[in-house]
């Protein structure tokens, strides 16, 4: 019984200090390299994967844990804007989610129980959702105006005059 919990203590204590390592939305891609270099588990490939969007020209993964996989999508323009948390279960999904919101300097608000969003300043939207066989948690660069912000916590809409 002690084996197991002194094993599950490392387990979580291994991937909170991982964690601790994002902020990847926003850099340009040979800093993101650079990061992944350093901060990620050495030789050891990503699990899991989802398929890249649209905008997507270059995708970087990574393994975080045994139980997370980092996949970052990079746009033309040669910056990261979604980080993907791709998690084994949903306890190492709900601690990204925990590790992410506890961030202070993003001033997350919450919107419903999967999705929060970051002040306006900057610009993000945290995601939590089921795919398949795995979790996945995500950080998107948003390009809202102050305007959609006002709307997304606006309780009524008086669209009448």
């Amino acid at each position: 019984m002690r084996l197991a919990s002194l094993i599950c203590c490392f387990f979580w204590g291994s991937l909170a200090s991982q964690l601790g390592a994002q902020d990847y939305v926003g850099l340009r891609v040979k800093e993101a390299q650079g990061r992944l270099k350093k901060e990620m588990r050495p030789r050891q490939q990503a699990i899991r994967s989802l398929p890249p969007a649209s905008a997507t020209k270059e995708t970087l993964t990574a393994a975080v844990s045994a139980a997370v996989d980092l996949q970052l999508g990079c746009d033309s323009a040669g910056f990261c804007y979604s980080e993907q948390y791709l998690c084994a279960d949903e306890p190492s999904a709900m601690e990204c989610l925990r590790k992410i919101v506890a961030k202070k300097e993003y001033g997350w608000q919450a919107l419903n129980e999967n999705q929060h969003v970051s002040s306006m300043e900057r610009q993000r939207l945290l995601e939590i959702y089921r795919h398949e066989s795995f979790w996945v948690v995500q950080v998107l660069r948003t390009n809202w105006s102050p305007l959609q912000y006002q709307l997304l916590f606006s309780t009524t809409l008086n669209l009448a005059k």
